[in-house]
């Protein structure tokens, strides 16, 4: 017979071993890693059933609260799962692209130039993505837009393709919409938030 946590954890053979649901719940899907190491996590197994489920979760709105802050934070973990596997036309998923970006970017640095001008449209993706979170995430997302296309920097209009999102959701608006007919939000994603606000600050 196998007990509760055996049940939940995964069993095989007389090892007890974390599945693929278990492994994918504990693991931050927009932590840094490498392409290949992210291509590894959104080909997990359980991937389309746990977005899935968080996608019917979020259109339920099961999220939302009194409390606009934790209703934020828990729409996007639950969307996280939808952009962690989105990637550009030449396949540079967007979260490492961002980890990278934030993690190079200088103490003294530019919104634009040093941040925004390399993401192309995983900027959209992102943006559209920060649209579940706070009415000041939403502010400062648009503010950076306008600054940025003001500033010179094209080919952050648009998002990246469903074509290039293993996992995208029907009328999502984190890619294409209405590209794809498949069913189915960390660190690295507070750092740019925290970035962009700090910019928007300054200006």
């Amino acid at each position: 017979m196998l007990n509760p946590h055996q049940l939940t954890a995964g069993i095989e053979g007389n090892t007890i071993i974390p599945s693929d649901c278990k492994a994918l719940v504990t693991s931050n899907v927009m932590a840094y890693r490498a392409d290949v190491d992210q291509q590894a996590l959104c080909d997990n197994s359980c991937y389309d059933l746990l977005n899935s489920k968080y996608k019917i979760m979020l259109d339920n709105n099961c999220f939302d609260s009194t409390d606009e802050d934790a209703a934020a934070n828990a729409r996007m973990i639950a969307a996280s799962y939808e952009l962690a596997c989105q990637t550009t036309t030449t396949g540079k998923y967007c979260i490492p692209m961002l980890a990278n970006l934030v993690a190079n970017a200088a103490t003294d640095y530019d919104l634009c130039s040093d941040i925004v001008k390399d993401m192309g449209c995983c900027f959209q993706s992102y943006k559209q993505y920060m649209q579940i979170g706070t009415a000041a995430s939403i502010k400062t997302m648009s503010a950076a837009q306008n600054q940025c296309v003001a500033a010179g920097i094209s080919g952050i209009d648009k998002v990246c393709p469903c074509a290039n999102n293993k996992h995208a959701s029907n009328n999502t608006k984190i890619c294409s919409e209405g590209a794809f007919t498949k069913l189915h939000l960390g660190a690295a994603v507070l750092a740019v938030a925290v970035l962009l606000i700090s910019a928007s600050t300054v200006s």
